[in-house]
């Protein structure tokens, strides 16, 4: 065979193989992003609380009030998307003058927005408790109500001296809220009690993990390349688009060894994305998560499958 002739076969050669690769990545590829559509279908809604009355006429004596021992004032969405509502028990010191035995009495309280850190991303607050957003026409009859589409929204009920403040967040497609932990504050403005100020911790991660997995994609290229470079018989002046080193390469991802060593590399890396981003309830609020994420489970990979190959290596070899 001329040298025509075998660089033709060569280049139709790595062609072919290069060819395969990419097919099987953009299968994958389409798979995760199918997966990705099916498993988060679209959400919709608000927060909203019915209106009512807030009767706070006379002169009144400002009661004590406080957040009790203990209460939790952050609310983790994770990766769940959907409307939740945080709970949070304060206590009187006395009951409220002139409220109504065994009724709950409306109490005046404003929501801040919810920021993210030091950037713009944030959680606005359209309608806070109990301005409405859009009052009724003049003699009309009609009850003021608020806005149908607020990402947030606060009430709070006094029964006694026992007062709760629920707080709504919507995390739905109506709103376009980014991942990251968000604070803010409510604020207790009404007359009848002092002035008191609880924080609100709002957490939320990167909803869509079969997005995050197309990471596991550049992962076995990259990582199976540098396993492979690492072994002890690999010459490492040999140019990396040889036709030798090409061969080597594949020869040794085929092989029982590689292929274990593969697997248990997968397995590391899975356990890192486990960790790191799974487990998380505010993952994916800067653009570092991505590639301090993928820089985790590259280390893992490369450790668990050279372990793997190490281990094989000594068994090949007779060694214990």
């Amino acid at each position: 065979m001329g040298a025509g002739a075998h660089v033709k076969a060569l280049v139709k050669k790595r062609l072919k193989t290069t060819a395969v690769v990419v097919v099987g990545l953009g299968a994958a590829y389409g798979a995760l992003a199918t997966l990705s559509l099916l498993a988060h279908p679209k959400t919709s809604g608000a927060c909203r609380f019915a209106a009512s009355e807030i009767a706070d006429g006379g002169t009144v004596e400002p009661r004590n009030l406080n957040v009790e021992a203990g209460e939790r004032t952050s609310l983790g969405f994770g990766r769940s998307s959907g409307i939740k509502i945080l709970p949070v028990t304060l206590k009187l010191d006395k009951e409220l003058d002139g409220a109504p035995p065994g009724q709950g009495v409306r109490l005046r309280v404003r929501a801040s927005d919810l920021r993210r850190g030091s950037d713009d991303a944030r959680i606005g607050v359209q309608w806070s408790d109990p301005e409405p957003s859009t009052p009724p026409p003049a003699g009309s009859g009609e009850q003021a109500t608020p806005a149908s589409r607020d990402p947030i929204a606060v009430r709070a009920i006094a029964e006694g001296t026992r007062v709760t403040l629920d707080v709504c967040v919507a995390r739905t497609d109506d709103f376009r809220t980014d991942p990251g932990t968000y604070t803010g504050t409510v604020t207790f403005n009404d007359r009848r009690v002092n002035d008191l100020v609880v924080p609100i911790t709002v957490s939320l991660s990167y909803r869509k993990p079969f997005n995050v997995a197309i990471l596991f994609l550049p992962l076995v290229v990259v990582g199976t390349w540098w396993v492979w470079t690492i072994k002890k018989n690999v010459d490492p002046d040999l140019g990396v688009f040889t036709e030798t080193a090409h061969k080597a390469f594949w020869g040794w991802v085929f092989t029982v060894g590689g292929v274990s060593s593969i697997a248990s590399g997968l397995v590391g890396a899975f356990a890192t994305f486990g960790a790191t981003y799974l487990r998380s309830e505010a993952w994916g609020g800067s653009a570092w998560d991505w590639f301090s994420l993928f820089g985790a489970m590259f280390a893992a990979f490369v450790a668990a499958a050279t372990v793997a190959r190490s281990v094989g290596s000594k068994r090949a070899n007779g060694g214990e």
